[in-house]
């Protein structure tokens, strides 16, 4: 696909697991301000720690990035966030995150 510039629509994207959805042209800014919010309303401290995993898993073995997933792992353990989402999480509730 990669090789040939091989164009997809939206909802062939979304089959083949490439989009987590798709939305129409008119609703996008509507719907990217809510996905926004979202990330902005959970555990952000974790999130950044996905990112930079993402972003270092590009650029080294296997075995790294299984070390970097381990500190990550060990760094959010400690935070407010996760202490939130520990004690709620056999009730069902949503945790209220702060970024801590």
């Amino acid at each position: 696909m990669l090789m040939r510039a091989e164009r997809i629509d939206a909802a062939t994207a979304r089959e083949w697991g490439l989009a987590a959805e798709t939305v129409a042209t008119a609703d996008l800014p509507v719907r990217a301000r809510a996905v926004a919010r979202e990330f902005a309303n959970d555990a952000t401290v974790a999130l950044g720690e996905i990112k930079g995993l993402i972003a270092e898993g590009l650029r080294q073995d296997i075995h790294s990035s299984f070390e970097a997933e381990a500190k990550a792992v060990g760094r959010t353990a400690r935070t407010k966030d996760n202490l939130a989402a520990v004690r709620v999480f056999a009730s069902g509730d949503k945790p209220q995150f702060r970024g801590e």
